[in-house]
């Protein structure tokens, strides 16, 4: 069983660097616990906030997190 944590899914959604090894990672439909998915889109608050991305950025990541999720159904468990 693959565990993911929230730095890796916002790492993920925010298209950081190594996003591409989180990426394979959730291919393989990793387990997650639902406050993942808030610290993510908490992430994504800040870096828009201190202006790291712009507003279309993090809407993008937004919806990158959201088909995660989505796509994922071990992320709530």
């Amino acid at each position: 069983m693959t565990i993911i944590d929230g730095s890796a899914v916002a790492a993920f959604s925010l298209r950081e660097k190594g996003y591409d090894r989180v990426l394979r990672e959730l291919r393989v439909l990793p387990t997650t616990v639902e406050l993942c998915v808030k610290e993510a889109g908490n992430a994504i608050v800040v870096a828009a906030r201190r202006g790291l991305i712009d507003k279309t950025q993090a809407a993008l990541s937004f919806k990158a997190l959201k088909e995660a999720s989505l796509y994922n159904p071990n992320f709530y468990k």
